[in-house]
């Protein structure tokens, strides 16, 4: 975590091993490391399979938090790209 003018900026890793710096667009440090623990999250649900970036990118479009999306994996299916009730 840094702190770049008024707002917290996260640095990760991602699953390709390499280093992202985004904006969290917040001022409040807690609020900020909430922010980088879900980066984190979503990297080790991409790196153990569970989930790839573009069903998190669907999902977020789609206003569905990730563990929702990876649910809808389990049934509906169609060809190789899942639908989302």
């Amino acid at each position: 975590m840094s702190r770049q003018v008024d707002t917290w900026t996260a640095e990760f890793t991602d699953e390709n091993g390499k280093v992202q710096r985004v904006s969290t667009k917040t001022k409040n440090r807690s609020a900020a490391e909430k922010i980088l623990a879900k980066y984190e999250t979503e990297i080790d649900r991409i790196k153990s399979g569970v989930i790839t970036r573009e069903e998190i990118s669907v999902a977020q479009k789609r206003h569905i938090t990730i563990q929702e999306r990876a649910f809808c994996k389990i049934g509906f299916a169609k060809g190789s790209e899942y639908i989302v009730p």
